[in-house]
């Protein structure tokens, strides 16, 4: 049954048939013929092989829930177009889509546990200052310090391999605590 043969039924049986496509297994690509050639759609192993704009981008979209905004994070990760994903199989459509979530919930798990700084006594005058506000421009901050507050190359950090980026966070957070610890012991001693 394609996806769109699924959409067309009523909403009791498609919810007769979701338990058993949520336990299918994912799938990171897939392979389709077009115009006899075999093009592969989708990434080998984890969406990490994808830049660090469509990363974040698909969090972004995943986190929001709406069908508009999956399908759009279908897009991204499958490099192909709204139509190609309503002409699936709907087997085939779920399988990808739980490799999606399944993803973004290992990449949001690793950015917490190597992006965290250690809490510092500025932290609260920060939180008192009001810190929390810069949460609604998401990925901007990050970005803007990671191109040193020039502008015009946000594009290109965005244009970055996932883990490069990845890792020049985790770096700069791992070495943000260790001056941290450094300045507790200097005041300690």
């Amino acid at each position: 049954m394609r996806l769109y043969d699924f959409l067309q039924l009523s909403e009791e049986k498609q919810k007769e048939l979701l338990p058993a496509l949520k336990v299918l297994k994912p799938l990171s690509n897939y392979t389709r013929m077009h115009w006899f050639k075999k093009r592969t759609h989708g990434v080998k192993d984890s969406i990490t092989e994808l830049t660090f704009g469509e990363v974040n981008s698909v969090k972004r979209l995943v986190m929001r829930e709406t069908t508009e905004d999956l399908l759009s994070a279908f897009e991204i990760v499958y490099k192909c177009k709204a139509r190609d994903i309503i002409r699936m199989e709907v087997t085939q459509f779920y399988r990808c889509m739980i490799f999606i979530t399944a993803e973004v919930d290992k990449i949001i798990k690793m950015e917490q546990q190597h992006w965290n700084t250690e809490p510092t006594d500025h932290d609260i005058k920060l939180q008192q200052a009001g810190v929390k506000e810069l949460e609604q421009f998401g990925d901007l901050p990050m970005i803007d310090s990671l191109a040193g507050g020039d502008i015009l190359r946000y594009n290109d950090i965005e244009k970055l391999n996932y883990l490069e980026v990845h890792y020049i966070l985790w770096y700069r957070a791992t070495q943000a605590n260790i001056q941290n610890r450094f300045q507790k012991l200097m005041i300690n001693k």
